[in-house]
């Protein structure tokens, strides 16, 4: 295993709960949401346990990045535009 997939395996899979089906890891998704509060969640298949797991949305994930990177504040005169 490259070391790409294992990190995109330590990211995606191990750790979270893996459901048969897509079906029931959205009623946990739903369950989560209910009880955090949290409406950023999604429901997604895993290749390396093929299995479906319950993860933050990736435009979620990659806003609290940044709002965590050491140099996330914007600086009079250079703000920057998201292409997402």
């Amino acid at each position: 295993m490259s070391m790409l997939s294992h990190l995109q395996r330590v990211r995606q899979c191990l750790g979270k709960q893996s459901h048969k089906s897509k079906g029931k890891a959205e009623a946990h998704l739903r369950a989560l949401a209910r009880r955090s509060g949290d409406e950023n969640l999604t429901a997604y298949y895993c290749q390396f346990c093929r299995g479906y797991h319950v993860g933050h949305t990736r435009r979620d994930h990659n806003t609290k990045e940044k709002a965590n990177a050491p140099d996330s504040h914007v600086r009079s005169g250079s703000a920057q535009s998201c292409s997402a």
